[in-house]
């Protein structure tokens, strides 16, 4: 994970996100722009300011050191979670000012409440994992069950702020009392974050000879318990009483990822035999099922706060964190797989091999996607202009996939909520 160091990260993590945040905002402000206040336009400007700012001086640290060719102090990650917080506060505290509910909701996104969140999280995790390895030595002995305890006591304490502080509370004024929440909520979620992902890398990276009758355990309840268990809870299938429910974070009820989720927790559990050709093959594998685990990271990371209430009220909430777990747990394993495999293959091919397995499962999707709009091509060169098509034409039309695509077109339609489970994200 020591990688982590390399300034690219930053590139790729921390300025090609703020690219994308000014982008999809400055398409969201010039759509609404008309209907908002002189003092809404002023936020817009100041938000606007300060996420450049933050943008442009994550690009030029990286740039420093990319001409210095070394790699980025550990420091980073205290700066880089210090910033990322101020911003995140700065921008859900005027949130309301820049999208004020005068707006009609159809010109709005729903999903651009999370747009903030969702892009500046990965640097937020970054400055996590940096700390995590700062403050966690390979020299000396670690006990990865404190670290877990202190994450777990964050819910207890915000069950007793909620439960006991909380009704008790006398804010001086309305914005005081949404500061004190923001600031708790935001860095509670870091705490919390910064614990259970390093009780998790001590667990990942301790010696495979050491505690194997609590490591096998563990694995296996991540890799392959809590990823079946999470998708069959987002379902509704540990539900007494389903009806007619669609999800919590969206529709992940395809038959194609819990398969790859079974799947690539078997790869991530086999043994890793010290035979050159069966590790190559094993590597590949879990570099292919890796896309899968990232994709899982990257849609739930919105909601690493939330996990924290999810354990409170549902007390499966902890499934949230399962992407979280396994990110970490198999980056380990590719990198085991990584130095073993350099004594007896070039680098240049090990790294191709990682990054062939990293292409296989979008590469899937995007033909998947290219025959969805053939179908849909064909069926509107059928329906507009049929003096221009082939008698055989209606025959070739793949109508089931046809249908299938029809139906997510409708759904997307739909407006839905904060969590809209109409959709796969």
């Amino acid at each position: 994970m020591k990688n982590l160091l390399n300034p690219w990260w930053i590139v790729a993590i921390g300025t090609f996100p703020i690219l994308l945040l000014l982008t999809l905002y400055g398409g969201i402000f010039w759509i609404i722009s008309p209907e908002l206040s002189p003092k809404a336009i002023i936020t817009w400007q100041n938000i606007t300011i300060w996420v450049a700012v933050y943008g442009l001086g994550q690009f030029l640290f990286a740039l420093f050191y990319l001409v210095r060719k070394t790699s980025i102090p550990y420091a980073y990650g205290a700066v880089a979670l210090a910033a990322s917080i101020t911003l995140l506060y700065l921008i859900y505290f005027h949130l309301d000012g820049m999208l004020p509910r005068t707006i009609p909701g159809w010109l709005i996104p729903v999903e651009a409440a999370q747009y903030p969140i969702a892009l500046l999280m990965p640097t937020l995790a970054h400055g996590l994992f940096l700390l995590i390895l700062y403050f966690t030595p390979q020299k000396r002995p670690q006990n990865a069950l404190i670290s877990l305890g202190l994450a777990g006591g964050v819910p207890v304490f915000f069950y007793l702020f909620f439960m006991v502080l909380q009704p008790l509370w006398q804010p001086l004024e309305r914005n005081y009392g949404i500061h004190v929440f923001l600031v708790i909520g935001i860095v509670g979620t870091v705490i919390f974050g910064f614990f259970l992902g390093r009780g998790l890398y001590i667990l990942a990276t301790r010696n495979a000879n050491q505690s194997l009758w609590l490591q096998i355990p563990l694995q296996i309840m991540i890799a392959v318990a809590f990823p079946l268990l999470g998708l069959a809870l987002n379902h509704g299938s540990l539900l007494p009483n389903k009806g007619n429910f669609e999800g919590f974070f969206g529709d992940f009820s395809h038959p194609f990822f819990w398969q790859i989720a079974l799947i690539n927790g078997i790869l991530v559990m086999l043994p890793n035999f010290p035979i050159p050709s069966y590790r190559l093959i094993l590597f590949v594998g879990r570099s292919i099922g890796f896309t899968f685990v990232l994709y899982f990271f990257l849609v739930f990371l919105p909601f690493l706060p939330l996990s924290i209430v999810a354990i409170l009220a549902l007390g499966l909430g902890f499934l949230m964190l399962t992407p979280l777990a396994l990110t970490i747990l198999q980056s380990q394993t590719l990198v085991e797989d990584f130095h073993f495999l350099q004594f007896h293959f070039p680098k240049s091919a090990i790294i191709s091999s990682f990054l062939l397995g990293l292409a296989v499962l979008p590469g899937v999707i995007v033909y998947s996607f290219q025959q969805d709009r053939y179908a849909l091509d064909q069926a509107l060169a059928y329906v507009y202009a049929p003096q221009l098509v082939n008698e055989s034409t209606p025959k070739s039309i793949n109508t089931k996939r046809l249908g299938h695509l029809l139906h997510h077109i409708e759904v997307h339609k739909k407006r839905g909520d904060f969590f809209s489970a109409n959709n796969t994200p």
